[in-house]
């Protein structure tokens, strides 16, 4: 059985969103178990590793969360317009692609939360 999942427009700016609404110490724990080293000097700047990770972009100059950077790391992921009715649908198939019978399909609506929550 596989299952396929998508999301739409992950690296999407959300502009209502500042900096300050990224969990830094996720994200530094997000890194660290991806087996970046975090603490020994010299170190990038914070604001180009999320850059590098898509959690943060540049619009009209000024550094902005993604939409992945909210989903991911967000203190309070569903706070912006852009987020407040995301829902997922997670579908199951018979076979190894989506042309297969579906055999399950589950959707969550309501507030996203972080594992730590």
């Amino acid at each position: 059985m596989n299952a396929f999942g998508l999301i739409w427009t992950e690296e999407q700016v959300v502009p209502t969103a500042e900096m300050d609404a990224i969990d830094l110490n996720v994200f530094r724990s997000f890194m660290r178990a991806q087996g970046r080293e975090m603490e020994a000097e010299p170190q990038p700047r914070i604001e180009d590793d999320l850059c590098n990770a898509s959690v943060v972009a540049e619009l009209d100059g000024v550094l902005r969360p993604t939409l992945y950077g909210l989903l991911a790391f967000g203190k309070e992921p569903q706070h912006y317009p852009h987020t407040a009715n995301f829902s997922i649908q997670c579908t199951a198939y018979a076979d190894a692609d989506r042309a297969s019978d579906i055999i399950l399909v589950g959707e969550g609506r309501g507030r996203l939360l972080r594992a730590s929550d």
